[in-house]
């Protein structure tokens, strides 16, 4: 029965991910006048690498514990909102995008897997494509020390494209946790970013010339977490604050198999 259960409540997870991914979140970002992208500015260009390898970056919704081997199988749904940067919007408005189409903050939901391995190690996995829109990512997580106050570090990769821009970001963190009681498991960390971006739009968009730009940059972050424990079901809120400036807060749904 709890079987049965399960699998029920993971195609549902999985439908209301594709209803996400299907709705226009993304749909501001696809109308662009290419005539003027040559007006783009180092500044404007850096701006989107920024927003993307930065905003859309991965984020595991896990506390410091590990899984476990039993089956050590966490399987959900996560919707990251990322409030988008001014720097982001005005750079936008040169390449004929409206900013009031676009969603601020982003929602952005992705469909996100978590399998225990031995020795306290933890493997990642994300995924959303909606159109032009791709966004991957995965982590491994070492916990040294599982329990009962847990301490782990945790490496994760991240590759975003959205239309003409790729993005990709490595992150470097350490995070801890304690469960209280059967419920509640706060959490928090700090951590490394490191950004790498490449904006390319080729000849036959632009008249006459192509246009490209490449930038890499680095932040460091915070963030802070709670997770509710409700047998199978996992419900973990996070806040994280990028020194950029830049913020985001979501929440993953997940069972717990």
């Amino acid at each position: 029965m709890i079987k049965i259960t399960a699998a029920k409540n993971l195609v549902l997870l999985l439908g209301v991910l594709g209803f996400l991914s299907s709705t226009p979140v993304f749909a501001g970002l696809g109308s662009i006048d290419y005539s003027t992208v040559t007006n783009l500015t180092s500044e404007d260009a850096q701006a989107f690498m920024e927003e993307f390898a930065y905003g859309l970056d991965y984020h595991a919704y896990e506390t410091a514990a590990p899984l476990g081997i039993l089956l050590g199988l966490d399987v959900g749904l996560e919707v990251t909102s990322v409030t988008l940067s001014q720097g982001f919007l005005d750079a936008s408005t040169v390449v004929g995008i409206d900013p009031t189409e676009i969603p601020n903050p982003l929602p952005l939901p992705k469909l996100i897997v978590h399998k225990g391995l031995p020795l306290g190690f933890d493997l990642g996995f994300s995924f959303i494509a909606s159109g032009d829109v791709s966004v991957m990512g995965g982590s491994v997580k070492w916990a040294p020390i599982p329990g009962p106050f847990a301490v782990a570090f945790r490496l994760s990769y991240n590759y975003a494209r959205v239309n003409f821009i790729r993005s990709r970001t490595v992150t470097l963190d350490a995070l801890a946790s304690r469960r209280i009681g059967f419920l509640f498991e706060p959490y928090g960390g700090v951590g490394m970013q490191f950004g790498s971006g490449e904006l390319s739009i080729p000849v036959e968009q632009v008249t006459q010339v192509g246009f490209s730009s490449s930038a890499s940059f680095t932040s460091a972050r915070a963030f802070a977490g709670v997770r509710l424990h409700l047998s199978l079901v996992k419900i973990t809120g996070e806040y994280t604050y990028n020194f950029t400036g830049r913020t985001s807060v979501g929440v993953k749904v997940s069972l717990g198999l």
